[in-house]
């Protein structure tokens, strides 16, 4: 079946599939839930008639995809992700079984795994050292991040990009930063994307190597989950680093699946 754009009239129908699994699919649904169907940035893809069963969203030069039968047509996808210059392509293990030969053409696969919190009496208690920052610390949280070999290296994005884009979502409400801030010099970071009615992304966690192993990563996160639970909005993140593994389960993740990152090759 040939993808089509997705109908207003279809929006619920749209969502209660998303719903199905919706730690695989937050990126989509918050995404829908807080832009629209259809944007100068943001379009949704979906094949079937009576019943949707796949789901490609693109939201700038990134592309999401999901399906409950794993029947649409790979090539399809490959070719909605040329028209639209896409970077970065996300995908649960289930619906990449499909579409891996595909995209290994175009595309480096990251293996990742995607993780809910379970347990959050097992976070962190409140630190005075953690803050939940504002737009003006933008600037410093990313002069941070940039400053992190392991996040440079799978950076999709300009420096430029990255300042606009985080001012823009923190403006918005569409994500959250707490920083752990030393001698006014931020050292550790944890944001929130996606922002849905019930779940939201823990994002660009970081700690600067020379604060390393203090507990400075689990004291940002606690903070952040924290204020994600209040609001009615369960944390979810994929890691593919053993030690973030470790730090997230402490903290009372589980795993839920395989999630895959699929990085346009320069």
């Amino acid at each position: 079946m040939a993808f089509r754009l997705v109908r207003d009239d279809e929006r619920d129908a749209l969502l209660a599939l998303l719903y199905r699994e919706p730690e695989i699919n937050l990126f989509i649904i918050g995404d829908i839930e807080f832009y629209g169907l259809s944007t100068d940035f943001q379009t949704v893809y979906v094949d079937g008639d009576d019943v949707l069963e796949t789901v490609v969203l693109r939201h700038h030069a990134n592309m999401m995809v999901y399906s409950t039968t794993n029947r649409f047509d790979p090539e399809e996808v490959l070719a909605l992700a040329e028209r639209h210059a896409i970077k970065v392509l996300n995908v649960g293990a289930r619906t990449y079984a499909r579409l891996s030969d595909a995209l290994s053409r175009a595309f480096d696969i990251r293996k990742m795994t995607i993780a809910r919190m379970a347990s959050p009496d097992r976070l962190d208690p409140p630190d005075p050292e953690v803050r939940r920052a504002t737009e003006t610390d933008v600037p410093a949280i990313v002069d941070a991040l940039y400053g992190i070999t392991e996040f440079v290296s799978n950076l999709t994005e300009s420096k430029e990009e990255r300042l606009a884009g985080m001012a823009m979502k923190l403006r918005e409400g569409f994500s959250l930063h707490f920083v752990l801030e030393r001698e006014g010099r931020i050292v550790a970071h944890a944001g929130s994307t996606a922002h849905s009615k019930i779940a939201a992304m823990v994002v660009a966690v970081f700690t600067r190597r020379e604060s390393r192993r203090e507990g400075c990563a689990s004291k940002v996160v606690s903070a952040l989950c924290r204020h994600l639970l209040a609001t009615g909005r369960m944390p979810v993140l994929f890691f593919d680093n053993p030690a973030a593994a470790t730090i997230y389960r402490r903290l009372g993740f589980e795993d839920v699946g395989g999630w895959m990152m699929a990085v346009r090759r320069q």
